[in-house]
This record gives structure tokens, sequence and C-alpha cells, in this order.
């Protein structure tokens, strides 16, 4: 599978990581306690409220979505055994009930809980996700359920629960300064489904296999990629895949940090995605090339930060997720609330400004607010067998977001936190895209059960 992915990097050697982290850095088996002894057993309490008002929306259509759910994730991860090679398990339970969404008010885009077109949502859904691993020195191998978190296959979890996909991943941190991912995914689920789908589907490619008269889905995918900081302040990376075929992807980043003082620093980041039709082509053509800048300002409790990114392409970048509608996530710098601003041939501009209450006597909360502009969206060179709904238009749209945060700092309440997100999307020009204000309200509550476990004990 390597071999297989190291033609990929003669396009490029990676650039960066940005705030989201891939790979992360893998402890030595020497330091193994034991399958017990390293033990971990957390949980987490999660609320979730979400209401969209559609606007300019046909008599015909329902012009608002509202869902609101809540439920508890149990999550275990065993150490590892002693030896040279040691074994473990890790095993996540997910529970969630509807706490108000009826029929004709689910649905949207929302995704809190499990929705079809014309009925009303269930009332709740759960499921159990196991892992097995293997550790030898500072080399993990994983099979089974798991998340995921690079810029070519990641985990989406912005609604109630994150997605899971079903693989191998070899994380491997022997040389020093670098961290080494290679993956192998065979199905990723919903963010509401009890089960995986037995395949990987994608948010933007509509396109419909003539045979079977489905949309296009990938058997597997398999990605190879270097995270590599070769001192304070800078971090490269290089990821390549191939969604068999459907389209090979090349990603590049790089950030760097730069502290002129304890309460000045300055930081950029520039990346790039790279996107090819790959195999049968099941998708048709494509051909996209999106980049992006971003450079931002720290001053004490401010920051400022300025970016601009680019589609170069006929056809809007494309991405994979469990069904259309269900989001995976990219490391795009214009990445909003709701849209990424990567239409076919689109250019798009952000300023957003964050705010931390420290000096207020108030830690643990903080403001953001941003604009993102996008303009020059052209779908009428597209290629008609994928993003087919979107054939012909021309457009442009904004996005205006604003959220406030607050985590509780100390005390048994440590770690809980409120969350309350603003967002407005406008369009201009007969866009395919819907108008509308939205509100989403998250409060969490982690909590450690071993720790508890102890304390009652």
């Amino acid at each position: 599978m390597i071999k297989a992915l190291l033609p990929m990097a003669t396009i490029g050697i990676g650039l960066g990581i940005g705030v989201i982290s891939p790979a992360q850095a893998v402890q030595s088996q020497q330091d193994a306690n034991g399958f017990l002894e390293d033990s971990q057993f957390k949980g987490l309490y999660k609320n979730f409220y979400f209401y969209r008002n559609f606007l300019n929306e046909p008599s015909s259509r329902q012009n608002y979505a509202k869902e609101w759910a809540h439920g508890i994730m149990l999550d275990y991860s065993s150490g590892f055994t002693q030896g040279t090679v040691g074994f473990g398990l890790d095993v996540q339970g997910f529970m969630s009930q509807r706490l108000d969404s009826g029929k004709g008010q689910a649905g949207g885009g929302i995704g809190l809980v499990p929705y079809k077109e014309g009925t009303d949502p269930k009332h709740g859904y759960g499921r159990v996700n196991a892992a097995v691993k293997m550790r030898i020195s500072k080399t993990v191998l994983k099979y089974g359920d798991m998340y995921p978190e690079n810029p070519i296959f990641g985990t989406a979890n912005n609604r109630l629960w994150p997605q899971t996909s079903t693989g191998f991943q070899l994380i491997s941190n022997e040389l020093d300064k670098a961290v080494f991912e290679v993956g192998y995914f065979t199905a990723k689920n919903a963010r509401t489904s009890s089960h995986h789908t037995g395949d990987i589907g994608f948010w933007n490619l509509l396109a419909v296999n003539p045979q079977t008269g489905k949309l296009v889905r990938a058997r597997n995918v398999k990605y190879a990629g270097v995270t590599y900081r070769p001192f304070d302040g800078l971090s490269l990376i290089y990821y390549g895949s191939d969604f068999k075929d459907v389209y090979r992807q090349h990603y590049a980043e790089i950030t760097y940090n730069q502290p002129f003082n304890p309460k000045l620093a300055w930081s950029t980041t520039g990346n790039v995605y790279r996107t090819l039709a790959s195999g049968n082509d099941k998708a048709g053509r494509i051909n996209n090339t999106t980049w992006g800048l971003k450079t931002s300002l720290t001053y004490d409790v401010h920051k400022f930060t300025l970016a601009y990114q680019q589609s170069n392409g006929n056809q809007a970048m494309p991405f994979e997720g469990a069904y259309p509608g269900e989001y995976s996530y990219k490391w795009l710098v214009n990445a909003s609330m709701y849209n990424d601003f990567d239409a076919a041939n689109e250019k798009s501009a952000q300023v957003r400004y964050d705010y931390n209450f420290t000096n207020w006597g108030i830690p643990g909360l903080s403001f953001t607010t941003r604009y993102v502009k996008g303009w020059d969206a052209d779908y009428s060179h597209n290629n008609a067998k994928n993003t087919a709904s979107y054939m012909g238009y021309k457009y442009k749209h904004w996005e205006y977001n604003a959220e406030t945060k607050y985590v509780v700092q100390s005390g048994k309440a440590k770690g809980l936190s409120f969350h309350v997100r603003y967002g407005k999307h406008r369009t201009e020009n007969n866009s395919p895209l819907r108008d509308f204000d939205e509100v989403r309200i998250i409060t969490q509550y982690p909590f450690d059960i071993l720790a508890m476990g102890k304390a009652l004990f």
C-alpha cells in the first residue's frame, strides 16, 4: 500500500500543519505498564440544540428546521501489554435521545437525529465501536472503528457524535520530529447511523452510476502522510490518497509561528489540495486545485486573522462523506460553520477576530466573529457526471459567524462547557445554495470514570 502511494509524493512535499493536528506522537512500548494499568475510561455528556430559519423559500417548502438531542459517549482505551510487542483494545459506546424534533421540523441539513424525508425522526440511536491495537517500539497499528484526523480522510464531529471509519491505521514516531501515518479504510458511517455503509460516499460528487442508478461510492481509500517539525514554530506536512476509482488527492501545508514577546505573536499558514480523477473515473472528469493563505496576529487577549482562498477547476473540490450532506472536514482556510467556499473556480476572503476574557477575570470565556465573502463560483463548464445539481450556476455568497464559549476551569465541574454559535448565510445571482439564519447551542461535560471510581472507593 505504501509503495502504491509513493508516486504521489512527486507532486510536492508537505508544507505544514494548522490548528488541527494529524497523527499524534506515539509513546514508546518500553514505557508500557500493562493492559489494565495504563487504561483510561472516560465519558462525555453532550446536549445539542440546532435551529435554522430559511429565507426566501417557496410556499411549498418548509421554512425552518429544528432539532434538539442529547446523549452520552463512553470511551475505554486500554494500555498495552508488556513485552517487545504490546496489544490493546479501544471501545466506544454512543447513546442519544431526541428531545424535540417532530415531523416537518427535522432535516434541512441539521443531522442530529436519524431522519427520512416525510417521516418522524427516530427517538434515539446508538452504536458501539471497537478497535484492536498493537505497538512495537514507537509504532502503533490499529484495526477496527476509529477516528482518523488528517486533511485527506477525517472525522466530522460537528453534530451530536462523530463519524467513525472502519479499517487499518498505522502511526509511527520512530524518527525524531516526524510522525508518519498510513491508512486503509473500507467503510464510514453517517453521523446519525448505528452501522457503517460498507463503502465510502462523497458529499459534493453527485455522480450517478448508470448501471445501478445509485450515487458513486468508493470501495476503499488508502493514504499515507508525514508531519515534520524541524524546529519550534515550523510545521511541514504532506498527505497523498487514492479513493478507489473516484479520485486521487494530495495535500501540502506549511505553518510558521513567530512569538515576539509574551504578549505578541504572528503566525501564517499556506496550504493546497490537488485532486485528480482516478482509476475508472466513476465520477467523471475531476481536475481541481484549491489553495489558501491565512495570517494571524495575536496581541495579549486579541487575535486578528485575514485569509484568502481560491478554487481552480470546473468542478468543486471533492471530498468524502458517508452520504451527501454528511460532511467530513477539510483543512481549508475559509471553512466556516456552513460553507467551505470551495465551489468551481470560486475565490473567497475572510476577516476574523477572536477575544479571550482572561483580562476581565473570566478565564475560559472566549468570543469569535468572522465574515467570509465568496465570488466567481462558476459551474457553467462543469462535468455533467458530477455535482449535477449545480450545473450552469454562477453566483456569489457570504457567511457571517459569531460565537461565544465558556469552559469551567476548576472544581468538580471542571471541563463543563457552554457554546453558543450564530450563523448567517446569504446568496446572490441565483445561487443553488439557500439563505438562512441559524443558532446552535451546545453543552458538554467530560468526566473520568476511573477517577470517579477511585474517589468513591
